[in-house]
């Protein structure tokens, strides 16, 4: 089983816990849990209710695509992209809204890949392919 599902808009990086010094309580942002959200939402409509058995190894795919800077040149379209967000916080951001939805647990994640890329035109999203890994 391989599900595809791609997140449109520039892509999002985990934002660090926040403290409430009035409360004494660490909360995670509002825009990161609504992003998370928004995976979550957009992995259940293109899995239509699959979540990966529990055991099961799976390899996660994560490609994030960033508009072009409008002084690059078009041939740079499809090179890396060295923009912010990092992309192990947009790897975090990803996982952490699929935990749970896509996979029981994120212990099943036995191999991730991540690239930040430069998008022609305005093609900035993230596209994330989920599969199990066979033993072969």
């Amino acid at each position: 089983m391989r599900i595809n599902f791609t997140i449109p808009g520039k892509p999002q990086g985990k934002g660090r816990p926040r403290f409430d010094t009035q409360t004494g309580k660490v909360y995670t942002p509002k825009k990161t849990s609504d992003y998370e959200a928004r995976v979550r939402i957009l992995y259940q409509i293109a899995a239509k209710g699959y979540i990966f058995p529990l055991g099961v190894p799976i390899c996660i795919q994560i490609m994030a695509y960033y508009p072009m800077a409008k002084k690059m040149k078009a041939d740079r379209a499809g090179h890396y992209s060295l923009v912010k967000p990092d992309i192990d916080n947009v790897s975090k951001i990803v996982l952490d809204g699929l935990n749970g939805v896509a996979y029981h647990d994120d212990n099943q994640i036995a191999m991730l890949m991540a690239r930040k890329m430069n998008a022609p035109g305005n093609g900035d999203c993230v596209e994330v392919s989920i599969y199990e890994l066979s033993d072969e």
